[in-house]
């Protein structure tokens, strides 16, 4: 199964001003990712279900990850959630919010796939990087 930006369906964006960093989160996204993983391909997952939301963060660790003025995020509970191969490393911290969280990343390759956050007890923030939506097609 391939992906393509045509199986994104998003609804209308809201400003959440109850973060410090704003960010916009659309609610009720359908979006077909059944696996993903690092760019060197050592750490593959594998999602189940439909993504919660989609978040686009522009607090400091995110810019900072993606290298420019947001990060685009797909929030999805950890029961859907399976590790396929290699097993990412983790980097926990303090974020400028306050709110501990943990980073996943490749130790081959340094991709960060996702994060775990207190603020989003239960979930998985996952880096949606062009290769989720791009599965099987090469680069």
């Amino acid at each position: 199964m391939t992906n393509s930006p045509d199986t994104c369906a998003l609804s209308s964006s809201f400003f959440d001003s109850n973060q410090k960093y704003p960010h916009q989160v659309s609610p009720h996204i359908t979006v077909n990712m059944p696996t993903g993983g690092c760019m060197c391909g050592n750490v593959r997952y594998e999602v189940q279900g439909d993504m919660e939301a989609q978040i686009l963060c522009h607090c400091y660790d995110c810019r900072k990850i993606s290298g420019t003025t947001y990060s685009t995020n797909a929030l999805h509970g950890k029961d859907g959630f399976k590790i396929l191969q290699g097993t990412p490393k983790e980097h926990k911290k303090t974020a400028d919010s306050g709110n501990n969280i943990t980073s996943f990343f490749c130790g081959d390759c340094g991709t960060t796939m996702w994060r775990e956050s207190d603020s989003y007890t239960g979930k998985m923030i996952i880096k949606v990087y062009p290769q989720v939506y791009m599965a099987g097609r090469p680069c």
